[in-house]
């Protein structure tokens, strides 16, 4: 007998009771008795009723014991999980979600995992997908607008397949323990911070994430909620200027950062070991496309980030060459440099360009739309500023000072 439980959502506008009003209560009541064991709630069902291991209650989805449950059609309210148990959601045709309140439109109490070949469709006034444990995503299309967080997990995030497409007032994915990236497409179109965790390890996958601050942060403590990052909670500054122990770990996988604020920012440090990196930094001095409180490895990947020169970093440490140009100028416009070409989309003043293709005693000119800027001799692996302490060997510039003065 097939155990999977299943949430259908039966749309319609039912006076009385009639036909469909007789077959709503009807599959609530006895829906477990026929079909294979599905168990079926029904929003069209004006009384609170329960079948199995889920409840319909003032209008809401809750789903009280752990297990597997295939979820269809359009759903007015949210769907609650009200169990420290796993669940497991499964989507296979097109659902949609529309949830008009705080709360996550999908909110869990222990473990949920998400997948299916279909598409799920969130609009919510707050959290898109919430879990207190761990949030798995393995495979499906989710399309989530929200105004809080579009995936986010008290405890840890783990996106291993399936397409991610997030717009929403605050970040992106958020979780208060790990962020782990092994597959998948996640594009991040719109987002206060696109991608944020005590660590965040990605070792596949293709991720776009636009910011109006940073595109990666690592940093520790909870979020805040309710956009806290914003308004300056745990997430949002003051305590997070300290070094903690988080890292950023890339280590394969294609990713491109549009950050207004920092690109990509660890309140720890970063390793680099492998994969395609792109950032499209900040134009204001106050950030920087790459910034860490801790070090910086590079040991494999390539790496280009552009931004504005005031708080620029390079690698501190690294195995192939990673070289920082602050530019005496503004530039808009293509850049090429051993070989290695990037398009930005917004004016930058400094260019930090790592890859295994260059090497150490050779020289390279950097030209922006086809005319020559710069040229560098590679002297060292670590080229033009360790760690963005000192600018090609002049003095560590004044918002930079600032920045360290308040670390302390």
């Amino acid at each position: 007998m097939n155990n999977k439980k299943t949430v259908g959502i039966i749309v319609g506008v039912v006076a009385g009771i009639g036909v469909l009003g007789f077959g709503a209560w009807y599959a609530v009541n006895y829906g477990g008795l026929f079909g294979g064991g599905e168990n079926i709630i029904s929003a069209s069902t004006s009384e609170n009723s329960e079948s199995g291991g889920t409840v319909l209650k003032n209008g809401e989805n809750v789903i009280k014991s752990g297990g597997t449950y295939e979820i269809s059609g359009a759903i007015t309210g949210r769907i609650k999980i009200d169990t420290t148990e796993a669940v497991t959601l499964v989507v296979n045709s097109d659902v949609s979600i529309t949830n008009n309140e705080e709360s996550g439109a999908i909110s869990a109490d222990g473990d949920l995992t998400i997948t299916g070949t279909g598409t799920l469709t969130i609009k919510s006034s707050g959290k898109g997908i919430k879990a207190e444990g761990l949030l798995t995503v393995k495979s499906g299309i989710l399309n989530i607008t929200a105004t809080d967080d579009a995936v986010h997990s008290n405890g840890a995030v783990t996106v291993s397949g399936g397409e991610l497409n997030l717009s929403t007032g605050d970040d992106g994915i958020h979780a208060d323990g790990d962020v782990t990236i092994s597959g998948g497409k996640i594009n991040i179109s719109k987002s206060h911070e696109g991608i944020e965790g005590h660590n965040i390890t990605v070792s596949d996958g293709e991720i776009s994430a636009t910011a109006d601050d940073d595109g990666f942060n690592v940093a520790g403590g909870n979020d805040s909620s309710g956009g806290g990052g914003k308004d300056g909670g745990m997430w949002g500054g003051g305590p997070m200027d300290e070094v903690t122990d988080g890292v950023l770990t890339i280590a394969g996988g294609s990713i491109y950062v549009n950050a207004d604020g920092d690109g990509l920012d660890s309140n720890g440090s970063m390793k680099m070991t492998g994969g395609t990196v792109y950032v499209d930094g900040p134009t204001n001095s106050g950030n920087g496309a790459l910034d860490y409180n801790g070090s910086f490895e590079i040991t494999g990947g390539t790496l280009v980030a552009v931004g504005a020169s005031g708080m620029a970093q390079n690698a501190s440490s690294a195995t192939q060459p990673s070289v920082l140009m602050n530019l005496s100028a503004t530039y808009t416009g293509e850049l090429s440099f051993g070989g290695i070409s990037f398009k930005p989309a917004k004016s930058y003043s400094s260019v930090v360009i790592s890859s295994p293709e260059l090497s150490v005693g050779s020289s390279y000119t950097l030209t922006i739309d086809g005319k020559d800027v710069s040229t560098v001799t590679v002297s060292q692996n670590v080229t033009g500023g360790s760690g963005g302490m000192m600018q090609g060997g002049g003095q560590m510039p004044a918002q930079q000072q600032q920045r360290q003065q308040q670390r302390r």
